[in-house]
């Protein structure tokens, strides 16, 4: 069966501000993932249109939505809000970046999420306007958190989740000077320092020289108020779960001087170096020693990321990601090999730790409106028993759902549904 959380209402979650009333909500996508899942959110949530790129697709009417051409955009009178029905969304949101510019875009599901994290998030959105929250300057903080990017219109609210959860830490933010004076008032009462500096002229592999310029400042200014333990985050992302833990796990006593703990569900095992720099923890002293790397003087971006280098040898696919560059410099500044596979996996072991599942993070900016998750075992077990009980609900739902669609056998033992 599918359990469903959300809902319209994560959409504020990434655009505050924003009034549906005014915007024309449309998909983007009308391949499989679309086909295969619009029509267990389309109780909830409807469309009248999608978007697809593939001129195949255009005209055609699939679950009742009529699929458009990307120019169509232009022939709405109102402005539109677009969810994507892919599984490369973070990609895809790129691109529309790219091509039309800043319209509202999020993701339409996330599939098999933890749903207790989804409830406090939205638990905490909820709750968000209510905070009072009155800034102390802080003695001997043990450890800092330095926030690294834009400042998005959600970003207040990741910096008070920062702080509220970890109120005896300092926290820094270093960010770009052009930036409204509105955005940056509301995130100074969050802030131990705000850093504000100019953004590169060049900037770098996939923006990268940002990450570079802005971690580095941001680390240094936690060196120079002596704190022995840091934390790298970005303006997008929640930090979930504890980093107290992870101090106590592998740093704390002296431990681990030189090394850096990092995500590892965003590290790609089969491509040389590309480990994650999204979340990283360790001594204050090792994650500026990483972060001091001279900016890269060339530009490249998202733009048809997976048509231009899909069919590229991965060791290859290393020279061209940010995340290989970042983590092949800092070992041939420590002196490690790194030319191929091989050389990574001794440099991963030798000084890289994994956070999970004490501690990762959580972007905004890949937000979903919808969380499913699917139990596709054929017959009962002790779990699914217990939730007719306790779930009867959405046992009557998912009933529903097998007679509106005429399920066939070979749909239940293929475990299309569960």
């Amino acid at each position: 069966m599918t359990i469903i959380a959300g809902g319209l209402y994560r959409i504020r979650q990434k655009y505050p501000d924003i009034n549906l009333s005014n915007y024309i909500i449309v998909g983007w996508g009308a391949g499989q993932f679309f086909k295969d899942n619009y029509p267990l959110i389309s109780k909830k949530f409807s469309l009248d249109y999608t978007i697809c790129p593939l001129k195949e697709n255009h005209g055609k009417i699939i679950h009742n939505v009529k699929v458009i051409a990307p120019d169509e955009i232009s022939s709405f009178k109102k402005p539109l809000l677009i969810v994507i029905f892919s599984n490369h969304s973070s990609i895809i949101m790129n691109q529309i970046r790219d091509y039309f510019g800043d319209i509202p875009v999020i993701s339409s599901l996330d599939i098999n999420p933890d749903f207790s994290l989804s409830l406090e998030l939205d638990g905490f959105y909820n709750s968000f306007e209510n905070f009072n929250f009155s800034q102390k300057s802080l003695k001997n903080p043990l450890f800092g958190i330095v926030v690294q990017g834009l400042i998005y219109d959600y970003t207040p609210q990741i910096l008070a989740w920062n702080k509220l959860r970890n109120p005896d830490s300092y926290q820094c933010m270093v960010t770009w000077d052009h930036q409204s004076k509105n955005i940056i008032d509301k995130c100074l009462p969050w802030l131990d320092e705000l850093k504000l500096v100019k953004q590169p002229d060049i900037l770098g592999p996939f923006l990268f020289n940002t990450s570079i310029r802005s971690c580095k400042i941001g680390l240094d200014l936690i060196a120079k108020n002596n704190i022995n333990y840091a934390v790298r985050t970005r303006s997008d992302s929640f930090i979930v779960g504890s980093i107290y833990s992870i101090l106590e796990k592998y740093f704390t006593r002296f431990r681990n001087i030189n090394k850096i703990a990092i995500c590892l569900g965003f590290a790609w095992k089969n491509v040389p170096f590309h480990f994650s720099d999204r979340l990283m923890v360790g001594h204050t002293e090792s994650l500026l020693n990483a972060w001091s790397l001279n900016e890269f003087n060339y530009n490249s971006n998202f733009e048809n990321f997976i048509e231009n280098y899909g069919n590229l040898n991965l060791n290859a696919i290393s020279n061209i990601t940010s995340e290989s560059l970042f983590w092949r410099n800092f070992a041939t500044r420590l002196n490690y090999q790194s030319e191929n596979l091989i050389d990574s996996y001794k440099f991963a072991r030798d000084l890289l730790l994994p956070l999970d599942p004490l501690l990762t993070h959580k972007s905004i900016k890949l937000l979903s409106l919808f969380d499913l998750k699917f139990d596709n075992n054929l017959s009962f077990d002790t779990n699914s028993w217990d939730n007719l009980h306790k779930n009867f609900d959405d046992y009557v739902a998912h009933a529903k759902f097998i007679d509106e669609n005429a399920f066939q056998l070979n749909d239940l033992l293929s475990k299309k549904i569960g």
